[in-house]
């Protein structure tokens, strides 16, 4: 089949521009990679990617999410030679939520005239592109992981079904289930679905068949909750520890509401939610014969996204804004579809996106922690080994991670096993908030490195270790080599292993 030079030429325009979306969010993404937050929540997820590289089978790395945590992050593990490079390489992944976002639009204006296509597709894609929200998840991780990004993966497969592609719904199951074991706010988002009561568009086959992909994705997650209801404390005991964990029982249910649609929408989107309101409600104005698909069902999604992370919130008392940016894609898609009909309002609302979004600064709670500790962890390769890595916190910001520091180091190529805890293994302390190098009850560590506020301290052994922090001033927070312990050998990990000794 010959395919006309038109269209031709507009499938290589269409690619150009969504890689012109994907290229300018990397860019605003990449520019924070110095800023990224490598807490043990940030970190877990690529450890546990590793671990499964080497082969184990890791549990989730956090208890409340699932398996997708890991194994979407495998391959960004396998290609990273350095802490740096591995997030060069999640913000590109995280880049993709703006030409996914994009192409869902354009595919869910199917029908409409090509100038409306076009608009709408660039207010998606630019709404995503900069969206502070989105930005600022890149840098913390923990607040979302790569939901967001799913969640539009998914909004790309129900607007493929609203198109007659009966296949878009399974992959907007998959998405889901995917996105759910992200973060366990975004599994609201079914609710999304639920409230545009596809059964009566696509027809039963078409959804018994989304049902089925999503049961069979979501069996490792529910092996998973089986396995926390099993804890010995009776399921509903056990499984509430883990839900109400971040919970937040002081706070009234409108307090927690209003709370999150003010820090979402009018704090990280600055003015642009005035925009985002006015756009939306275009969805509701009758369309003329022939101006396309109604937007109706896109606004339905988007609302009921909105509405079912709300309630997955506030069951478990925690419901905060960063919540709200699983939504992301859903709203930027639907207000998209609504001012795509007239075209220079559609202009107006990517101008004023780019100028509101860009307006909002993002930084990390410890720039250039990343650089730091690739440095750190490069400088290990002349220790002996086995090696210990632990932690201490007195006072200030962490500016370095255990876990953090002997993923880089395996990342730039040591092996893993020369981690391991022991009696007789060397300690390297990474001591935060203390200055000064200082002999304590006739135990002299050795300076191995130091910066702005922390030590890289090295004992012969852990007693040694522990004495001198025993006859030092009380540390706020100690250890840290559990978690990469349970990564690189998990058959041996055990919490026990990482106690310190007393050292009085």
């Amino acid at each position: 089949m010959v395919v006309p030079r038109k269209w031709r030429l507009r499938t290589i325009c269409g690619v150009l521009v969504l890689g012109l979306f994907w290229g300018l969010a990397f860019v605003l993404r990449w520019r924070l990679v110095g800023e990224v937050n490598l807490g043990s929540d940030a970190v877990g997820p690529f450890l546990a990617a590793f671990s499964a590289q080497i082969g184990h089978l890791p549990n989730p790395p956090n208890p409340e999410g699932g398996h997708s945590l890991w194994w979407v992050n495998v391959p960004l593990v396998h290609l990273a030679a350095s802490l740096e490079s591995l997030f060069v390489l999640r913000m590109a992944v995280a880049a993709l939520v703006a030409p996914v976002g994009a192409l869902a639009v354009w595919v869910w204006l199917g029908g409409a005239p090509l100038r409306t296509r076009w608009a709408g597709m660039i207010v998606g894609g630019l709404l995503l592109v900069a969206d502070p929200g989105l930005l600022h998840t890149g840098v913390m991780s923990f607040t979302g992981y790569g939901g967001p990004e799913w969640i539009a993966l998914a909004t790309l497969g129900l607007a493929l079904a609203e198109r007659g592609k009966g296949w878009g719904a399974s992959l907007a199951a998959f998405a889901l289930v995917t996105a759910s074991g992200q973060h366990p706010m975004a599994f609201g988002a079914v609710f999304g679905v639920i409230l545009m009561r596809p059964w009566r568009r696509w027809g039963r086959r078409v959804c018994v068949s989304a049902v089925l992909v999503g049961l069979a994705c979501a069996v490792p997650r529910l092996v998973h909750v089986v396995r926390i209801a099993s804890c010995g404390d009776g399921p509903l005991a056990c499984l509430g520890g883990v839900a109400l964990g971040s919970s937040e029982p002081s706070g009234t249910v409108w307090g927690m509401v209003s709370r999150a649609l003010h820090d979402r929408f009018v704090v990280e989107s600055g003015s642009l939610w005035i925009g985002l309101l006015l756009a939306g409600l275009l969805c509701l104005f009758p369309q003329k014969k022939g101006a396309g698909p109604r937007c109706a069902p896109a606004l339905v999604w988007a609302i009921g996204v909105v509405v079912g992370v709300a309630l997955v919130g506030l069951s478990v008392d925690s419901f905060r804004s960063y919540h709200l940016r699983h939504a992301a894609a859903p709203i930027a898609v639907a207000v998209a579809i609504g001012v795509a009909r007239w075209w220079p309002a559609a202009v107006a609302l990517a101008a004023w996106a780019l100028q509101a979004a860009l307006a909002v600064p993002t930084s990390g709670p410890d720039p250039g922690a990343v650089y730091r500790t690739d440095e750190l962890a490069r400088s290990l390769d002349t220790l002996a080994d086995p090696l210990w890595v632990d932690g201490l916190w007195y006072s200030g910001p962490a500016r370095l991670e255990p876990s953090a520091v002997v993923l880089s180091a395996v990342l730039q190529g040591q092996r893993p096993d020369r981690f391991d805890v022991g009696a007789d293994v060397q300690v390297l302390l990474l001591v935060n908030g203390v200055m000064g190098l200082e002999a304590r009850e006739g135990v002299e560590p050795t300076l191995h490195a130091s910066g702005e506020d922390w030590q890289a301290l090295l004992f012969s052994n852990m007693w040694a270790a522990s004495t001198w922090v025993a006859h030092g001033p009380d540390p706020q927070r100690s250890g840290g080599a559990y978690d990469w312990l349970t990564a690189l050998h998990p058959l041996e990990a055990d919490l026990a292993r990482t106690d310190w000794p007393s050292g009085k």
